[in-house]
C-alpha cells in the first residue's frame, strides 16, 4: 500500500538581438526533445488511459458525420459532433459515463502497478519528461500572451536588415537567403554595412519606445512576470533614508 501511495504521488506530481553577428537565432518549434523521446522509448509500455465520454462519442460517430458532410473541414466536423453531443439523451450520456468510470478504476490500478515496477532511473526519466512538458506548456502560454497583448517585436540586427532587403529585391524567401548571404556579408566593408547598422539603431529606438509603453501597461495590469528586470528596478519605490536618531542614555535606577 505504501508503494502504491508513493507511486500515485509521483504520478500526480532565445531570443537574441542581431547586431554585427551574421548568425541568426530562430525560435525553435516547441516540442519534446529528441533526447527525451529516445529515453522514453526505453521504458516498458505503459497502460493506455481510457477515452473520455465525448472523445469516445466522437470516435463512434465521426464516420457518420463525415459521410453526411463530405465538403466540411476536419475542424468543423468536431464542431458538428459537439453540437450532436449536446442533443444526446441523458440516459445515453450516463451509460458513456459509467463505462468511463469503470475503465478509469481499472486504468488507475494498472498505472500504479506500472509505476511501482519501474526502477529509480526509469522514474527519473518520467519525472524529467513531466517537467519538460510543463515547461513547453508554460512557454506556449507565455508566447500566446505576448501575441494577445501586442508585445513589440524585437529589433532586426544589421545582417537581418541586409537579408530582408535582398529578399525584397530578389523575390526570394527570407529563410533561403539567410545562409546564402553569409559569405557576401562577411566580405562587405564596414562602410557598406553602415547602412544596415543604422537601420538596426533606428529599429532599436523604435523597440525601446514601444517596449516602454507596453511594459507600462503590463505594470498597470499587474503582469510583472513579463517585465524585464531592468524595468522593474527602475519602477521600484525608492526607500527613504533612515534618520540617525541619537539614542538617549538609559537612566540608572537607584537601588534602595
Amino acid at each position: 500500500m505504501a508503494v502504491q501511495t508513493k507511486a500515485y504521488s509521483f504520478f500526480n506530481n532565445f531570443r537574441s538581438i542581431l547586431t554585427n553577428r551574421i548568425s541568426l537565432s530562430v525560435q525553435p518549434t516547441l516540442g519534446i526533445s529528441t533526447e527525451t523521446k529516445s529515453k522514453l522509448n526505453t521504458l516498458p509500455e505503459k497502460p493506455k488511459k481510457p477515452q473520455t465520454t465525448f472523445i469516445r462519442f466522437c470516435q463512434e460517430h465521426r464516420a457518420e458525420v463525415v459521410k453526411s458532410n463530405p465538403s466540411v473541414k476536419l475542424g468543423e466536423i468536431t464542431k458538428i459532433l459537439a453540437e450532436k453531443w449536446k442533443t444526446v439523451n441523458e440516459d445515453v450520456k450516463k451509460a458513456y459515463e459509467e463505462k468511463y468510470k469503470k475503465e478509469m478504476v481499472k486504468y488507475t490500478k494498472e498505472h500504479l502497478d506500472y509505476l511501482a515496477s519501474l526502477t529509480d532511473q526509469q522514474k527519473q526519466i518520467l519525472s524529467d519528461y513531466a517537467k519538460e512538458k510543463k515547461h513547453i506548456k508554460e512557454t506556449k502560454k507565455l508566447h500566446q500572451f505576448y501575441k494577445d497583448s501586442n508585445k513589440p517585436k524585437r529589433p532586426k540586427g544589421p545582417y537581418m536588415w541586409y537579408v530582408t532587403e535582398k529578399s525584397s529585391i530578389d523575390k526570394q524567401p527570407l529563410r533561403t537567403l539567410l545562409s546564402e548571404c553569409k559569405g557576401k556579408w562577411m566580405n562587405m566593408s564596414e562602410s557598406e554595412k553602415l547602412k544596415y547598422t543604422q537601420m538596426y539603431e533606428d529599429d532599436k529606438k523604435r523597440y525601446e519606445t514601444e517596449m516602454e509603453a507596453w511594459e507600462g501597461k503590463m505594470i498597470e495590469e499587474g503582469h510583472l512576470n513579463v517585465i524585464r528586470k531592468s524595468t522593474l528596478e527602475d519602477h521600484k519605490p525608492k526607500s527613504k533614508p533612515k534618520r540617525n536618531v541619537e539614542k538617549k542614555p538609559k537612566e540608572k535606577v537607584s537601588q534602595k
